[in-house]
């Protein structure tokens, strides 16, 4: 991933006309005073002598964007970063690690690195990562493979500058990426990490349906695993997995009252079965008979009769049930 990138740079519009250029930065003829200033700008500042107004206008400079957080640093450290970043771009990697093997200022990478999302410099960006003396390069050098087509270009390179901007917790700049590219799926995941959940349902309801079963499970867990249970609940519900997910969670919590209320509001078949099954269990069998009645499990009645000797119920129950009772028996 080699050339220059090129990139959008915001100016103020108090400024006239490019002057020059001297990187790291832009000079610009400003207009006439109280045309805006430094204020209108944010980040450029007065260059030179102080008759300028006099005449009109005044130069002022604005930092690229690949330099910003280097405009303070001393001359052999920014001859380092402009040898670096030359070096970079006619893909010469050996002088441009050369360049740069003597800067340890952390802070200098991480500016570089935000940066680097901005102009989806995603070479730049791995080896600033590096430099900052953690693992987060190998995220992204992995999402680089993963979009690299065979001719060496990437397919998705907003997906890959949002994993910059992850790794350098830029959350709202990765939300705009994934946005940007239209990858909702990925958009999805990174509320779910960031625990923006009412946020990633939303997303799956109206962008990333196919993933909208398994959100409404995971932010369950959540749920669950906070103790809200109740909220738990709804999401279980609304992911279609309740059935098998709510009694194990009210089963672990102790909480047999609740559940059993739960499945006489809810009148659901398999619930009815679950909780006769739970009652036979533990050798509450008129209970258990009383809700294999409700799920209509005839069998499952008739085989309890039958274990209490009581066989003249159990008769007159296969006999009232029809031939569906007789096929059973």
């Amino acid at each position: 991933m080699t050339g220059v990138q090129t990139c959008a740079l915001p100016i103020s519009t108090s400024f006239e006309s490019l002057v020059g250029v001297q990187v790291p930065r832009f000079f610009f003829a400003s207009r006439a005073a109280g045309g805006g200033g430094a204020a209108a700008g944010g980040d450029h500042g007065e260059v030179g002598g102080g008759n300028g107004a006099e005449h009109g206008s005044r130069l002022r400079d604005k930092v690229m964007l690949d330099f910003v957080g280097m405009e303070e640093v001393d001359a052999a450290t920014q001859k380092g970063m402009l040898d670096f970043s030359y070096y970079l771009t006619i893909g010469n990697m050996d002088e441009a690690h050369r360049a740069v093997k003597l800067i340890k200022k952390t802070s200098l990478w991480e500016n570089m690195a935000r940066m680097c999302v901005k102009t989806k410099r995603l070479d730049v960006a791995e080896i600033c990562l590096g430099h900052m003396g953690h693992a987060r390069a190998r995220a992204v050098r992995d999402t680089v493979a993963q979009y690299t087509c065979a001719d060496g270009m990437l397919s998705q390179p907003d997906v890959c500058a949002a994993m910059v901007a992850v790794q350098l917790g830029l959350i709202d700049e990765a939300e705009k990426l994934y946005a940007g590219c239209g990858r909702y799926d990925l958009l999805n995941e990174l509320y779910q990490c960031s625990g923006q959940w009412d946020k990633a349902v939303q997303v799956a309801e109206e962008k990333d349906r196919i993933h909208l079963k398994a959100t409404h499970y995971l932010h369950a867990k959540h749920l669950e695993a906070m103790g809200q249970h109740t909220d738990a609940i709804v999401s279980y519900e609304a992911s279609g997995t309740h059935r098998v997910e709510v009694p194990r969670m009210l089963f672990d919590g102790a909480q047999t009252a609740q559940l059993q209320a739960y499945i006489d509001d809810l009148q659901d078949k398999e619930l009815y079965k679950w909780w006769a099954q739970f009652a036979e269990s533990s050798g509450q069998l008129e209970l258990a008979l009383e809700y294999y009645a409700r799920a209509g499990d005839v069998l499952a009645q008739v085989r309890v009769l039958c274990f209490r000797a009581e066989h003249a119920r159990a008769a007159a129950l296969v006999t009232e049930s029809g031939e569906i009772g007789r096929a059973h028996v």
